[in-house]
């Protein structure tokens, strides 16, 4: 790859596995389904849906308040955070970003994104 724009992805790709490594020494990065939390910590139960127009990511974790976690994307992900874990899920399809619209109801966080196409 060559050009600016091979810059850019190779700097969006970097500032990401720099972020993961902060976190992961931080001892909050959590991953999704079935996969072991980093230095024993717990895991959360995640679900990403598409349908033809839209991405849905749910995520079982009971026990915090709507204001004690943020949902926004970055560098191609979902990325969820409390103060006590950080979940990032990979998106398979480009979204409009101001289109996420994310509610905590009964311990089930979901969040909605339009596709672009």
């Amino acid at each position: 790859m060559s050009g600016p724009d091979s810059r850019d992805v190779f700097q969006k790709a970097l500032d990401e596995l720099v972020d993961d490594a902060v976190t992961l020494l931080e001892g909050r990065l959590t991953h999704g389904v079935g996969e072991p939390g980093a230095l024993g910590r717990r895991t959360y139960d995640s679900e990403l849906i598409e349908s033809s127009t839209r991405v849905t990511f749910l995520m079982h974790a009971p026990g915090y308040k709507s204001d004690q976690r943020k949902v926004l994307l970055r560098g191609g992900a979902i990325v969820v955070t409390a103060p006590d874990f950080t979940v990032r899920r990979p998106l398979r399809a480009s979204v409009d970003e101001s289109s996420l619209a994310s509610a905590y109801i009964n311990g089930v966080l979901s969040a909605k994104l339009q596709k672009t196409f």
